[in-house]
């Protein structure tokens, strides 16, 4: 705490006094005690930093964390199979969702061309297009929260044990925030893919901390949740890169025996390894 006393105050101008605060971070408390005026200079952190200290080495190994990963996948084996089979199905369904809902655009522009008018083509594409984004934005209802859900029991699940009941965090703490952060997320992601490729996977490793952001931190709003990701991947893109590159043999071993290892071992084993990422880049672990 700094202490300055009326004389000292009265040679800072209020921009010079703003942009100190702009520097160090100091939250200014006025004080009135008589004729006597004081500044307190108290220093705090931002929320960003109350929830998160990053840092930035003795990080974790690679091999660490899937080892982390890996007792924790068995404290919590059935529930994370479970967990884990319930978000495939929830993706996939979003992904077929969206593939049926281009193909019935494509039918639909093919016939329209040939036999309707310009004008008349053009407002029954906003209509399609309109419909389209209703249909996705209904079911970013459903899956967004259940994605910081899954988020959260990963997290219960590196620590000690999850609850299946955890999947259901999303829908019940900061339901909102939840819903419209992940959306925000992805058509963020999809913007930047659609623009450039490559942009599109750095912004996508970049954004990679928000749901597990979410699903810790209950008092951290949209735009902190973006800082804090962005904050805690700096360094740290092409370290996720190559550790969800390390499991290509698992992803072929799981292909060529139907999907069955990816069920039962791979897609779990691969779920809590993001999550130990997040927990080792976080301050403590």
């Amino acid at each position: 705490m700094f202490i300055i006393d009326k004389e000292t105050l009265s040679k800072f101008t209020p921009i010079q006094r703003r942009y100190l605060l702009s520097i160090i971070g100091l939250e200014i408390v006025i004080f009135q005690n008589g004729c006597t005026i004081i500044l307190v200079l108290i220093e705090i952190r931002t929320k960003s930093e109350r929830v998160l200290s990053i840092r930035r080495k003795e990080m974790k190994s690679r091999k660490e964390l899937k080892t982390e990963s890996k007792e924790a996948l068995k404290r919590n084996y059935w529930k994370s199979v479970f967990v884990c089979a319930i978000y495939a199905l929830f993706i996939s369904g979003a992904g077929t969702l969206t593939a049926r809902l281009n193909d019935s655009d494509k039918e639909f522009l093919g016939i329209a061309i040939e036999s309707i008018p310009i004008v008349v083509l053009l407002v029954l594409v906003l209509v399609v297009i309109l419909f389209a984004l209703l249909v996705l934005f209904s079911f970013a209802l459903i899956t967004n929260p259940f994605i910081v859900g899954v988020s959260r029991f990963k997290l219960k699940a590196i620590e000690d044990k999850g609850n299946i009941s955890d999947m259901g965090y999303g829908f019940d703490v900061n339901y909102k925030r939840n819903v419209g952060t992940i959306l925000l997320m992805e058509i963020y992601t999809f913007l930047w893919s659609f623009l450039f490729i490559i942009p599109g996977i750095v912004k996508m490793y970049e954004y990679s901390m928000i749901p597990y952001i979410l699903a810790d931190n209950p008092d951290v709003d949209r735009k902190e949740a973006f800082s804090i990701s962005k904050e805690m991947m700096k360094g740290n893109k092409w370290r996720a890169f190559i550790l969800d590159l390390s499991f290509i043999l698992w992803d072929f071993l799981g292909t060529i025996t139907g999907g069955i290892v990816t069920l039962f071992y791979v897609g779990p084993y691969r779920e809590l390894t993001k999550a130990s990422l997040y927990k080792a880049i976080k301050v403590g672990e």
